[in-house]
């Protein structure tokens, strides 16, 4: 049984301002589970011991179309053939909404032409027509794409489904609030992270779990440093109070990111609302721990989570948030929709930085064997020779009578790399012994 909070700032009943209710939250969540999953609360051990907490995912990367934006966009939809005659709607989307949009519209039985920009990932815009969606690529960024698509909707007079600024929108993205609670009952959770661009995600959990926890549930939203503008907004508004409602929310420029899913250089007027109200605090993650966070969620969880999906174990991993000992933390992952060419680089760049792949410049005598007696180094140590490349010679070539190669081998890890060094240092001093002119390591 769920209790109501008796000093919950949520009650049932729709406000002018705010036309949400948690009877209406719980009346969507029925409606779309003929479309959608309930995504698990899944046990996070790794993060639980790092944290000294008990640490859940709620796991959106795994719902229908790959993110939670299906719960909105299957909301929207629904009351919205119910109350005209529709055919075709039409949206603007860097990915996930776009997905949303199309899956939406394909168990509706409608048409969709989705506007996405340039930079959209091959990825989400090939998913979205595998859903059935007619892509348009229409400008740099997501605010050119959004024009291109109001100006077709207006131009053949259809619905524009945006991806946040819209109460129903939200009262669907609240359903992920409502699974938390229908889960952990009474047992309110200290702290939910939520991802943040628009703000739809964030206002429909807010929403919701005030309603059912009140304050003794903190909710933060966490953004990307590089899409920042909820957390300027928030800060902003609670420092100027009602004197700054008509600056509010702030428009801020946007760098690329890899949590391209974020990357909203304005969030929307009906979700800030919400935000400035209920939400205890709006955070900001670096790039650096986005990537190292998708890394963590992929080899810890064994779960691919896309960049605006990972910013709430990022800021666990930049210790940004702290829980108390015995207290239950949860972090929505929000979306998986990353590109495998994404995934490769993120974590071929991680092996390297965590140096678990190191790469040796080796220069030999241009004789039979010479390499080979190095290669032979690394099978004694029981490493793996992942790549050998001759680099290119560019400049000054060396000597006709040395080769220069890049041997590219896979180690333990930092601690491992002293051991391959003495190894290698130890070969040297036999080749010395042996008369022979060692090996030069040019770069380690």
């Amino acid at each position: 049984m769920i209790h109501m909070n008796a000093n919950a700032p949520r009650p049932h009943a729709v406000t002018d301002a705010i036309p949400l209710s948690a009877a209406a939250v719980e009346a969507a969540h029925a409606a779309l589970k003929a479309h959608l999953f309930e995504t698990p609360l899944l046990p996070s051990p790794d993060l639980s011991e790092l944290s000294g907490a008990t640490v859940l995912l709620k796991a959106e990367n795994i719902q229908r179309a790959g993110s939670f934006k299906v719960r909105g966009s299957v909301n929207k939809l629904r009351k919205l053939v119910e109350g005209q005659p529709v055919e075709e709607v039409t949206a603007a989307s860097a990915g996930n909404h776009a997905q949303g949009v199309a899956y939406a519209a394909g168990r509706l039985g409608l048409r969709s032409t989705i506007f996405m920009p340039e930079d959209a990932p091959l990825a989400k815009r090939r998913a979205s027509e595998r859903l059935g969606a007619r892509v348009q690529v229409a400008g740099r960024n997501y605010d050119e794409s959004r024009a291109a698509a109001l100006a077709y909707a207006g131009e053949h007079a259809l619905p524009f489904i945006d991806g946040f600024d819209d109460w129903d929108i939200i009262e669907g993205q609240a359903t992920v609030g409502y699974e938390i609670v229908h889960d952990l009952g009474d047992r309110a959770p200290a702290v939910v992270l939520v991802p943040a661009g628009g703000g739809g995600l964030l206002a429909g959990v807010v929403f919701y779990l005030k309603a059912i926890y009140g304050e003794r549930t903190r909710v933060v939203g966490v953004q990307c440093e590089r899409a920042p503008g909820l957390a300027e907004s928030l800060r902003l508004a609670r420092r100027e109070g009602s004197g700054s409602e008509e600056l509010l929310p702030l428009e801020v420029a946007t760098r690329p990111t890899i949590a391209d899913g974020i990357r909203i250089g304005r969030a929307g007027v009906r979700p800030f609302q919400v935000i400035r109200r209920w939400v205890d605090d709006v955070i900001c993650v670096s790039e650096e721990s986005i990537y190292e966070a998708i890394v963590y969620l992929y080899e810890r969880s064994r779960l691919v989570v896309e960049g605006a999906g990972a910013v709430g174990v990022a800021a666990l991993l930049e210790n940004r948030v702290r829980l108390d000992p015995d207290s239950t933390g949860i972090i929505v992952l929000s979306g998986g929709n990353i590109d495998v060419s994404a995934m490769q680089k993120i974590t071929t760049s991680h092996l390297y930085k965590s140096r678990r792949r190191a790469v040796l410049r080796i220069k030999v005598r241009d004789l039979p064997g010479q390499l080979a007696r190095v290669v032979r180094i690394f099978d004694q140590l029981r490493i793996n020779v992942a790549e050998i490349h001759q680099p290119p010679i560019l400049g000054r070539p060396p000597s006709p009578e040395y080769t220069v190669f890049d041997v590219c081998v896979e180690t333990e890890g930092e601690p491992h790399m002293p051991d391959i060094v003495r190894a290698l240092e130890k070969e040297q001093a036999q080749m010395r012994e042996e008369g022979l002119e060692p090996f030069q390591i040019l770069q380690r």
